[in-house]
């Protein structure tokens, strides 16, 4: 008996030991180096909270760089954060909750459960929402914080045209899941939290999960933060206007905790939410992603195949805050990973941790130092291309800050040791090229086919004729486009940097380009100076979340030598200007 007594006690204290300091835990050799992957990345501006489990054991939880700035509050394995729209699993799984109660099937036209459904919306399933190939546009309002009612939000959406029959294309959709979202409400007589809370969160152990959650309590709450700015918190900008609102209810904005949503993969795999027929519902790849996308969307998930097996993962974010939820299924893997800074987003990093989590190999990011703030500014100054574009160097607390100026310095600076997609690249320069000589002309038909159906094609050209009149009454007249560069960025975009030239000055434009087009187009007011650490006393990184690759500049002897090692660029330091 005593040998009994020994075994049940040792089965306590490991059930306990992920959850024996639930802020910080590190277990195991790959825990160790998936730790000091993201200690490096932290170095380089990622703030964000990482949970990684193997073969059914937590063998990461931890926070990187600051939860709140402002108050100096750390990122803990607790802390509470924004999951954009891995809410749509919730959706889906409550729709599934419903059908095996007997209160839906998701065959069901939407016209049986929704007031209101005109004619050409009839043919619409609850499939059809739940793999957005119901013909719905993403969004039918201007923010997630518009105060919206459930049946405002239902007559805007019915009221709109189709963008393609249901069930003739993947189309993603936010909308088709507030729509679902409002199906949950009238079929339960719950609202759509309650019934969450109800039927998913607390039979899954997740106290920590909800709009609201954390957001009463600082020292637990992240708070989001764009270009160095302090942006707040979801639960902030929903307070700010009075209530949830439907534009995001069911599709996104939901806050959890790396533990909580772990605590939601077991309770899937382990069928205690669904029975083993719903989960394999949840997570069947019903559609493909887009033409040649490689992925296919489930209820909620999206599904891919790896060396590893079947990945069904689910990413969100804001533009803010960013989250990534893999499960790899086949290899018994799971890795959760949020971010609260724009520029550093946890979605570029999730998968390069689940390759190191599986045993790959993959490039760490650079090792840093810290260097005596006088060193720093000695290296500071004007280098010069001989061509004539310049950097400029300035030293910060940590490292150097470097300026390209014109299009030669801009392309030695930006350049990583490999272009991920150099073809991509050349065709969104030439394309930006084009749409800037036709608007100039007021020819906004190439601008509106990179916006695509899902933007509206009169608003594109009232607000492009306020832009280009405003341009000529300060500027004078339109005389060329010269494209500074066209450079990855964050979550899957690809940024083209464009200089307009006119009589009177130059215009400096942004075009932001997803995987179906263009996102946005931005005017500044000068290129973003780029930061970089030292990691000797003559070589510095910079580590690039979009690629996730380092890029190296040296500056030795009056000269700084930046570019990929293969075809290195190299600049002289100038004088400094008289009295300077």
């Amino acid at each position: 008996m005593p040998g009994i007594r020994l075994a049940v006690l040792l089965l306590i204290l490991c059930s306990m030991s992920w959850a024996a300091d639930p802020d910080s835990l590190v277990r195991g050799e790959q825990g160790a180096k998936l730790d000091r992957h993201l200690r490096r990345l932290a170095g380089f501006g990622f703030s964000g909270v990482t949970l990684v489990a193997r073969g059914g054991e937590v063998i990461l939880a931890r926070g990187y760089g600051l939860a709140d700035r402002e108050k100096n509050i750390p990122m803990r394995a607790t802390t509470v954060i924004n999951t954009g729209s891995i809410t749509k699993q919730f959706t889906a799984a409550a729709i599934l909750r419903l059908e095996a109660l007997g209160r839906l099937r998701t065959e069901d036209s939407i016209a049986r459960h929704l007031p209101g459904v005109p004619e050409d919306k009839q043919g619409i399933t609850l499939h059809h929402l739940l793999t957005h190939t119901a013909g719905l546009r993403s969004d039918y309002g201007p923010t997630d914080y518009e105060q919206v009612t459930r049946e405002q939000y239902l007559k805007r959406v019915f009221s709109a045209p189709l963008e393609s029959p249901p069930g003739q294309r993947f189309e993603y959709s936010n909308a088709g899941y507030s729509l679902l979202a409002a199906t949950i409400e009238i079929i339960s007589g719950r609202s759509y939290e309650e019934f969450l809370r109800g039927e998913l969160f607390a039979p899954s152990g997740m106290n920590d999960t909800g709009y609201f959650t954390g957001a009463d309590i600082p020292e637990r709450i992240a708070q989001g933060y764009r270009e160095g700015e302090l942006w707040g918190t979801v639960p902030g900008h929903i307070r700010q206007g009075g209530r949830l609102s439907w534009n995001l209810l069911g599709n996104g904005g939901i806050q959890s905790t790396v533990w909580d949503l772990y605590r939601w993969h077991q309770a899937l795999a382990g069928g205690r939410i669904l029975t083993a027929a719903a989960h394999e519902k949840l997570q069947t790849p019903y559609i493909e992603e887009g033409p040649g996308a490689g992925t296919h969307y489930a209820y909620g998930w999206s599904v891919a195949r790896t060396p590893h097996g079947r990945l069904i993962e689910h990413n969100g974010g804001n533009g803010i805050f960013a989250a990534d939820f893999l499960r790899y299924v086949d290899a018994n893997a799971v890795v959760i990973i949020a971010s609260n800074a724009a520029e550093y987003s946890a979605i570029a990093v999730s998968h390069t941790l689940g390759r190191l989590a599986l045993g790959e190999e993959v490039a760490e990011p650079p090792a840093t130092i810290g260097l005596d703030h006088s060193k720093l500014q000695a290296l500071a100054g004007d280098y010069r291309l001989r061509g004539g574009g310049l950097l400029t160097v300035s030293a910060t607390e940590q490292g150097l800050r470097v300026e390209a100026h014109g299009r030669d310095a801009f392309e030695a600076l930006y350049s990583a040791a490999e272009d991920p997609n150099p073809l991509r690249r050349a065709e969104l320069t030439e394309r930006t090229r084009k749409i800037i000589e036709a608007n100039a002309r007021g020819d906004y038909a190439l601008l509106k086919e990179a916006f695509g159906a899902g933007m509206d094609a009169a608003e594109i050209e009232r607000m492009e004729n306020e832009v280009w009149s405003g341009f000529r009454q300060r500027l004078g007249q339109f005389r060329s486009v010269e494209i500074i560069g066209t450079v990855p960025a964050r979550e899957g975009l690809v940024q083209t940097y464009a200089e307009l030239h006119f009589d009177q000055g130059v215009r400096l434009l942004r075009y932001a380009w997803g995987p179906r087009g263009l996102r946005g187009i931005r005017i500044l007011e000068r290129l973003q100076p780029l930061e970089f650490l030292p990691t000797s006393e003559t070589e510095f990184a910079r580590f690039d979340f979009a690629t996730q690759q380092a890029s190296h500049i040296r500056i030795q002897g009056g000269k700084l030598t930046a570019g990929p090692p293969a075809a290195p660029v190299v600049l002289e330091k100038l004088p400094p200007a008289p009295g300077a």
